[in-house]
């Protein structure tokens, strides 16, 4: 009987909620896709080229082996963003592998001289934030995967606080809106800044990768606001 009450009681997380519901039959006919949009900077200890790091960005798309991601990367100076359409059910393994891979340097190569010893105890990126994540899409703003290498004009004064009025999520459908346009551009005229990137990836009003995976990825233990006192207060 105790064993049948803790499996009723059983707390999920956030991504296994949205699993079960992609999962449904009426969502499976609507074909249903997830989409996130992340920003990282490259950390000015490592010694890792962007070159590289990108790859790592497009490798953890690539391992999903999902043939239904879409989106873009797009490489600045000392920053990057990338937007992703995938199934929902694989949101939680490519951050986890980008959390992983963040922070682990085992591709480095070198003479194995000092510089190197001090670059694999760095991690590639100094911040990885999720700016946006979406469920339920119908449609793609991407037709395929793409990446872009920019070299934007440099952008002064760049104020997300004062050009949103402290709005991040109006600040974060900028962004999403901006990839979109630069995705479709023959050109790298409506790319993004590294100025206006570094802005987001340093903005404390977006998760960082391992804030946003204990709230998506841990199961849920909501408190009631009668369970933070004591004595408990009588019901009415």
């Amino acid at each position: 009987m105790e064993e049948n009450q803790e499996e009723k009681t059983q707390l999920i997380s956030l991504a296994e909620a949205i699993k079960a519901r992609v999962q449904s039959s009426e969502a499976k006919e609507k074909d249903l896709i997830s989409r996130i949009a992340i920003v990282a900077e490259k950390n000015s200890k490592s010694l890792r080229h962007g070159d590289e790091m990108k790859k790592i960005l497009e490798d953890c798309v690539a391992s999903l082996g999902d043939t239904n991601s879409t989106g873009m990367c797009l490489k600045e100076k000392t920053s990057f963003a990338l937007a992703l359409e995938c199934d929902s059910e694989n949101i939680s393994p490519f951050l986890r592998q980008l959390n992983k891979k963040s922070a682990d340097d085992d591709n480095s190569s070198g003479d194995g001289g000092k510089n190197d010893e001090e670059d694999q105890t760095q991690p590639l990126f100094s911040a990885v934030r999720v700016c946006l994540i979406m469920e339920d899409i119908r449609t793609r703003d991407f037709p395929k995967f793409r990446s872009i290498d920019s070299t934007s004009e440099a952008e002064k004064n760049v104020d997300l606080d004062k050009e949103f009025g402290g709005d991040a999520v109006q600040a974060a459908k900028d962004l999403y809106e901006r990839l979109v346009k630069c995705a479709s551009s023959a050109t790298n005229n409506d790319a993004i800044s590294n100025e206006r990137l570094m802005k987001y990836a340093r903005s404390v009003d977006f998760f960082t990768v391992e804030e946003f995976l204990e709230c998506y990825d841990d199961p849920l233990d909501p408190v009631l606001e009668s369970e933070r006192v004591w004595p408990m207060p009588e019901l009415n």
